[in-house]
């Protein structure tokens, strides 16, 4: 932008977004470092209510970009002993990185469930957005990329340190998803 002209509607859109780019530039980057090298420091904990408070602060910030978060859950409560806290920095960082390539008057969807892969008790934690925005990538390519994007990556690092699994899948050009298993 040229000093003193009245910025574009691209660059208000831009800046409009710049708080999450920022959060995940800045924080989230170096929290999700350090969760993936620390310790599992274990506690019995009820996965819908920690669902739910994040749901709180992120959908304030899903609201000031148009876009509607919601949740949908099959049970009242999902009781398990894992890291509650790198479990929410998984779920803040996919969240914040879906409502940032999100369009607005669009949808990111929270499911959360409990179930059981190969015999083994797990949380399945799928968030889907609507009206995605990839300039240039196919579905094949945004897949493959996903290990190299520093954030996304780094909460492979951590979901695979509590014994699960991401995956993604980017659907119909609009709709990207993120998947999170995890043993409970």
């Amino acid at each position: 932008m040229v000093s003193g002209a009245e910025p574009s509607d691209h660059e208000n859109a831009l800046n409009a977004r710049n708080p999450l780019q920022q959060l995940l530039a800045e924080s989230s980057t170096d929290e999700l470092t350090r969760q993936s090298t620390e310790t599992l420091r274990t506690e019995k904990s009820d996965l819908v209510e920690m669902v739910s408070r994040s749901m709180a602060v992120l959908s304030t910030m899903a609201a000031e970009l148009g876009i509607i978060l919601r949740l949908q859950v099959r049970v009242e409560e999902i009781s398990a002993n894992v890291d509650e806290e790198k479990v929410r920095r998984v779920l803040n960082a996919l969240v914040i990185h879906l409502l940032s390539v999100s369009q607005s008057a669009g949808w990111v969807t929270i499911g959360l469930d409990e179930n059981n892969v190969n015999g083994r008790r797990g949380c399945s934690l799928r968030i889907t957005a609507d009206r995605v925005i990839l300039p240039g990538k196919t579905s094949l390519e945004y897949e493959e990329e996903f290990n190299t994007q520093a954030e996304l990556s780094l909460c492979q690092k951590i979901v695979e340190k509590l014994g699960g699994k991401v995956t993604v899948r980017f659907q119909d050009d609009s709709q990207l998803a993120y998947s999170v298993w995890f043993p409970v």
